[in-house]
């Protein structure tokens, strides 16, 4: 039944199986057909509805069976109309699985529904509370981006203040390097003018005292007091303007000391023979030959004072020599006598061991490094020449040396070398013989070298034990090489002198070869050169013959002694060695033997006992000392001068040089 536009539809459930069906009002009673069960009946749409309050039809089940009854009879029926909730639960009955899922949809919507509206409220507080956090952070970044902005500007005017401050400081320390400069400046002109003031000062102390050196040159002969004086002032005053002393005013000062107060160690009455220093500078040896030695203590002041006199010396003493460890002194005799005295002992005069060699007169005697053997040689022509080596540590040392035999003339000299390696022995048959104390028998194996045409006067080996120098009677010194396989191979020649040679000392620092002879010169050869013979310097001033030679330990002193009586001191440490000389005097004969302490100070020499002229002998029995230190001579020459001049007279002297007065304190 399809309604016409404007007519209106009613719903009403049929009364036979209560399906909802559809009727159109009219002005009659309408028949109606039900779809669900094809029940037909006549309902009258022209009666009012009888519904209750809320719409739907009223009455019960009555109602339903009178219409039943008025439909068996024939009669219209009017249905009751029900209401939505019966017409669906109807419905809900007629079709369940239909219904259940539509409850279930509508329970999954109403779910849906109901966790979508809770998702969207939760959403909704978390959108809320995320907005409110937005509206925090973006109120935080406002604070921060507004705070980091005024630490910005605070940070801008930090930084142009501290640019300011720092280019403050800039210049101020522009102005203090400025003020450092225009300091500077002023301190080198202050500087400038006190080294001029000072250079003025210093000239005219060096005017004055050259004027005073000049005085005491005048005055040596006749007021050497007055010389020695005027010279030790020149020569203080110099020293304290930081020069080098004039050697010439040393020379006066020297010379007129040597005339007031020469330096001596008084008790000897014969020729000075021999000199030795030990190796600490303690002792002193001195021997001569009135058949005494004596020993000198260095380590007092003065050393002078009560030397130990040793004697008991059958013969003249010819030579002495002191072992490398300072224990033995051993001091040889012309009668073939060796005495062996213990310097180690509370009194050394006490015990002394004899050792007889019975070979003439011994004329060289030397130790061993080590201390526990000694060397002797000597002879006479047509005796036994040949040296003996004594054995110190055996029981009685005097019983079976080894005697070496080779030399058919006397031995004049000999030595061992530092490496305890050789024993070295030269003399008048014109050979130097080498021993070799490393064999079980020395005496059987021996090295002659041959070359020297005469005497083979001395010898001397350097401290590294590698070269041997040796002088003889031809004129001639000679290098050798002890490290090579053959020494006796191509030695060098050191030719210059004229006439023999007398002696030969090689520095303590194995640099220096110093030789001297008859042609009254002496000469330097430079061992450590390439070739030494092309680099030698000629030591010239004595006027007779240098017949002794020492180094100073500290390498600035060359020592000769000639027989012009005279000693010179040659300056290895100035610009020109050949000029730089100074004369000892003070010795009446021929100087014999030189000795320089081992602290570099003293210088000793001794001389023979006389000069003897047609008219008389003039005799010269002291040990002279010389204070090779100029400062402690200096303090020398002032005690001396105090003792023979009054400060008036010191003042006068002075004065007499135009010097100020405030400059003779």
């Amino acid at each position: 039944m399809t309604p016409k536009t404007g007519q209106e539809v009613l719903q009403m459930d049929c009364p036979l199986c209560h399906e909802p069906t559809e009727a159109i009002r009219g002005d009659g009673p309408v028949q109606i057909i039900c779809q669900a069960c094809g029940f037909r009946f006549t309902v009258d749409l022209r009666q009012p509805d009888v519904s209750d309050e809320d719409g739907s039809l009223e009455g019960d089940g009555s109602e339903g069976t009178a219409a039943l009854d008025r439909w068996l009879a024939g009669e219209p029926i009017q249905l009751q109309r029900t209401s939505d909730w019966e017409r669906l639960r109807c419905w809900y009955w007629k079709r369940p699985l239909a219904s259940v899922a539509l409850a279930t949809t509508a329970l999954t919507i109403l779910v849906t529904a109901v966790v979508g509206v809770a998702g969207y409220i939760i959403t909704s507080n978390r959108l809320e509370e995320s907005n409110h956090q937005r509206h925090l952070a973006e109120a935080s970044a406002i604070r921060a981006s507004t705070l980091a902005v005024e630490r910005m500007n605070t940070a801008e005017q930090q930084q142009r203040r501290a640019t300011e401050a720092l280019a403050a400081q800039r210049t101020a320390q522009q102005r203090c390097q400025s003020a450092e400069q225009r300091c500077r400046y002023a301190e080198e002109d202050l500087a400038k003018v006190r080294d001029e003031l000072a250079m003025a000062e210093r000239q005219a102390r060096v005017a004055v005292a050259r004027q005073w050196a000049e005085n005491s040159r005048l005055l040596l002969d006749r007021r050497p007091d007055q010389s020695m004086f005027l010279a030790g002032v020149a020569l203080d005053t110099e020293l304290r303007a930081g020069m080098r002393p004039s050697m010439t005013t040393e020379q006066v000062l020297r010379d007129a000391m040597a005339q007031v107060d020469p330096q001596g160690l008084p008790g000897h009455e014969e020729t000075i023979r021999a000199t030795e220093f030990t190796s600490d500078g303690h002792w002193l040896v001195t021997v001569d030959e009135d058949r005494t030695a004596r020993l000198w203590d260095f380590s007092s002041d003065p050393p002078a004072a009560s030397p130990i006199v040793l004697r008991g010396f059958g013969a003249p003493i010819t030579t002495v020599a002191i072992s490398p460890d300072d224990q033995w002194l051993a001091i040889a005799d012309q009668g073939s006598t060796l005495t062996l005295w213990n310097l180690a002992a509370a009194d050394p005069m006490q015990s002394p061991i004899v050792l007889s060699a019975r070979c003439g007169p011994i004329h060289a005697v030397a130790f061993t490094p080590d201390g526990h053997g000694v060397v002797t040689g000597g002879g006479e022509p047509g005796g036994d020449n040949a040296a003996r080596l004594w054995n110190l540590t055996a029981v009685d040392p005097s019983a079976d040396p080894i005697i070496l035999r080779g030399h058919d003339q006397p031995i004049r000299t000999a030595i061992v070398t530092a490496d305890n390696h050789w024993v070295i022995t030269a003399g008048d048959d014109g050979t130097v013989r080498l021993w070799n104390l490393q064999a079980r028998f020395p005496a059987a194996e021996q090295i002659v070298l041959r070359g020297h045409e005469g005497r083979v006067s001395a010898i001397a080996v350097g401290p590294a034990g590698r070269r041997l120098a040796t002088v003889g009677y031809d004129g001639t010194a000679r290098l050798w090489d002890l490290q090579s396989r053959d020494p006796n191979v191509n030695p060098v020649v050191l030719a210059g002198h004229h006439g023999w040679i007398a002696t030969a000392r090689i520095s303590p620092d194995g640099q220096w070869l110093v030789t001297g002879g008859f042609d009254t010169t002496a000469r330097l050869w430079n061992l450590s050169a390439e070739d030494p013979r092309s680099e030698s310097i000629v030591l010239a001033g004595h006027t007779d013959c240098v017949g002794c030679a020492a180094f100073s330990r500290d390498g600035r002193w060359i020592a000769t002694g000639s027989l012009d009586r005279t000693v010179r001191l040659w300056d290895l440490q100035a610009e020109d060695t050949t000029v730089a000389s100074i004369v000892l005097r003070g010795h009446a004969g021929p100087i014999h033997t030189l000795a320089i302490s081992p602290d570099s100070r003293w210088l000793v020499a001794g001389a023979a006992v006389s000069v003897r002229t047609p008219s008389h002998t003039v005799p010269d029995s002291t040990v002279r000392l010389w204070d090779l230190q100029l400062e402690s001579a200096l303090s020398t020459a002032r005690v001396a001068a105090a003792r023979r001049l009054t400060p008036s007279q010191r003042e006068q002297l002075l004065l007499q040089s135009d010097q100020p007065r405030e400059s003779l304190r």
